[in-house]
């Protein structure tokens, strides 16, 4: 089974943070269930990349590991709705950083969820742009209380 673009942009608008702190910015494809591919562009104005112009404009490990998380977090709320009312931190994450993304970049998470239960989520992926994979994460999301 495949969702449509209209729950792939639910389940983004969805995620609980603002604007500034969303890395991603579209569902390109997903089973709503096992799998996405979520993609977030990088640009060299971004806050986040411009405070790392000392690094050569390079999209943090940090940040692209939120972004896989957080396409979990989407693959979470597409498979389960009452996943959107919840905020998730790291419980567990371990990344391998293999190239650099330096901005502009258009960045693809490839995300599995290997469980997901009523307080986490765990997955595993890769970030790439085009061919070239800068990143394989691993990691456990758990939720907190419901927020309002």
């Amino acid at each position: 089974m495949t969702c449509g673009a209209d729950e792939y942009q639910r389940a983004c608008d969805a995620l609980p943070y603002e604007a500034s702190y969303k890395f991603v910015d579209r569902v390109i494809e997903s089973d709503c269930k096992r799998w996405i591919i979520a993609e977030k562009r990088y640009e060299l104005d971004d806050l986040i990349i411009d405070a790392h112009r000392r690094v050569g404009g390079c999209v943090p490990g940090t940040v692209l590991i939120e972004q896989a998380a957080q396409s979990s977090l989407v693959l979470g709320i597409l498979g389960d709705p009452a996943c959107a009312n919840r905020i998730a931190l790291f419980a567990q994450v371990k990344a391998k950083f293999i190239v650099p993304v330096k901005a502009p970049a258009t960045v693809l998470a490839e995300i599995a969820i290997k469980y997901q239960d009523q307080r986490s989520i765990g997955f595993s992926g890769k970030l790439r742009c085009d061919d070239t994979v800068h990143a394989m994460i691993t990691g456990v999301c758990a939720f907190l209380d419901d927020v309002e």
